[in-house]
């Protein structure tokens, strides 16, 4: 919101003082001075820091948590999903049947963390690439929309809508050689998925959504003790 203020500013001291001749260093020293005055920030830091700090958002939503109940090939498994700045910051944690943690990712924004418990002794988050996208995938409701050739492919298909935790949510379905998977979600939020596979069936359903919830900033960042290592 800050940044919003002070690009607001750069705008209307634009209008104010009209476009001009760009080579005019008198103008642009007065429009520096104005800003620095009620923004504390020249224009070319004003830039800077709005630069800095634009992220598409990948949610409607600031933040939530969302608990999964998996079943099938797999076992039975809980998986938590916590999002904040609007998915910006995202983490997936997957709980064996006895409740502990089998693995987390997570990403700050920047990168993507990976931390296995699988080997207790071993305390490293290791890095998976960018994590500009999440952990999740933003569901869409027709991912091919604008490419007939790959919706042919992957025998895309429309389903009724689903109604899961009270949300109304689209569907769809998609095949190929392994078998098929059905996707469905509300909002770019994906909330529901089946792999009708070869080798078994696994279903993931969200079944608790916690929206708009304070949420702890640590869960974004490597824990104390472990070390970020490349993968």
């Amino acid at each position: 919101m800050k940044s919003l203020i002070k690009l607001l500013c750069v705008l209307l001291l634009i209008m104010f003082f009209g476009c001009g001749d760009s080579n005019n260093k008198n103008e642009q020293s007065i429009v520096d001075e104005k800003l620095k005055e009620t923004t504390g920030m020249t224009s070319g830091e004003i830039q800077q820091e709005t630069e800095k700090y634009t992220v598409a958002k990948k949610y409607p939503i600031k933040s939530g948590i969302i608990t999964f109940k998996r079943t099938g090939v797999l076992g039975d498994q809980k998986i938590i999903v916590y999002f904040d700045d609007y998915g910006i910051k995202e983490r997936s944690e997957t709980y064996k049947t006895d409740g502990s943690v089998e693995e987390i990712k997570f990403t700050d924004g920047e990168f993507m963390y990976k931390i296995t418990h699988e080997y207790s002794e071993e305390k490293v988050a290791y890095i998976m690439g960018p994590g500009k996208f999440g952990t999740e995938m933003k569901f869409d409701p027709d991912p091919f929309r604008n490419n007939d050739e790959r919706k042919q492919k992957y025998q895309f298909e429309k389903l009724p809508n689903m109604n899961i935790l009270g949300k109304d949510c689209d569907a769809y379905i998609t095949t190929t050689k392994m078998g098929t998977t059905t996707f469905a979600g509300s909002n770019g939020i994906l909330l529901y998925t089946k792999a009708d596979l070869s080798v078994g069936i696994m279903e993931t359903i969200a079944v608790d959504f916690k929206e708009n919830v304070s949420i702890d900033s640590e869960l974004f960042k490597v824990p104390d003790g472990y070390t970020a290592k490349q993968i």
